[in-house]
């Protein structure tokens, strides 16, 4: 299967594994949360994090229905993250992946309750899995470590304290707000699978997770509303630590290009691994 066509069946199969388990939400919760929850995680996105779950998995021989509820799970985390990162306390942006911004679209109040209710729904759908065993309680730790205080909420907290433009805080916030999130479901995949190539899918994570942060700040600046669904320029304009600002475009292109290169050598020794290398071409490729 082609890299376009393999990226769309993991797609496919996490959208109707998310209709499932959305579907499955108490019916006597209040609409008024279940409704905004479910425009934050379905509208729309790359769905990159559920991708990188079952491509790892599939690369190890785990099963997909093995990290199923795990991959709902990483991509409802990653969707309250957004939620509340549009609210104006943090970044303050109307718009998200073209759409109204969940707070724009249903109220302030009701865009953080969203956020949390979508934090919560993530580990009781992973914890809903059949047949729990060590090594998925492992991945879920480690998922809820790179999500919290520790991981991506710790580097959002650097990143609105507005650090020094240095290239040292310009990695400590890549690292933790965006590089543990996308690492998660390929480690996460690993410890489901009992650990194999533990090593060298971690150095993917990392550089995968960097690669990823330094693109999405060159489009900021050379990106249309169309192009990115979202404010561009806007790092610029509220002089957040990018790696445009600290490093100028041609370095960050630069940068960028030698994750990519890392990225794809680290794993190169492990079987059945090209798509995860060409994940990485594509996300040092993308326009939006």
């Amino acid at each position: 299967m082609e890299f376009k066509e393999k990226s769309a069946y993991y797609r496919e199969r996490f959208e109707s594994v998310l209709s499932e388990r959305l579907n499955a939400l108490d019916a006597s919760a209040p609409d008024g949360i279940t409704v905004p929850m479910r425009y934050a995680v379905e509208n729309g996105g790359k769905r990159i994090r559920p991708v990188l779950c079952y491509a790892t998995a599939e690369t190890l021989g785990v099963p997909l229905y093995e990290v199923d509820d795990i991959a709902v799970a990483i991509e409802s985390i990653h969707s309250y993250s957004l939620v509340h990162d549009d609210l104006p306390a943090m970044d303050n942006d109307d718009f998200r992946r073209g759409k109204l911004s969940t707070h724009k679209k249903f109220g302030e109040a009701h865009g953080i309750l969203a956020g949390d209710a979508l934090l919560n729904f993530a580990f009781e759908t992973a914890l809903d899995k059949k047949n729990i065993n060590a090594d998925y309680i492992n991945a879920l730790k480690y998922v809820a470590k790179c999500a919290g205080y520790g991981g991506m909420i710790g580097g959002q907290v650097i990143d609105i304290e507005g650090t020094e433009k240095t290239e040292g805080n310009l990695c400590k916030i890549i690292e933790n707000k965006t590089a543990k999130l996308i690492k998660a479901p390929i480690v996460a995949a690993s410890l489901i699978s009992g650990g194999k190539y533990l090593k060298e899918l971690e150095e993917f994570g990392d550089a995968l997770g960097f690669l990823f942060q330094i693109t999405d700040d060159i489009m900021d600046v050379t990106g249309s509303f169309a192009e990115l669904g979202k404010t561009p320029d806007k790092d610029v304009k509220e002089s957040k630590t990018t790696a445009v600002s600290v490093l100028g475009l041609e370095k960050a292109r630069e940068l960028a290009e030698r994750y990519r290169e890392t990225a794809k050598n680290s794993v190169k020794n492990i079987p059945d691994s090209e798509f995860l290398a060409q994940f990485a071409e594509a996300v040092f490729s993308r326009k939006s």
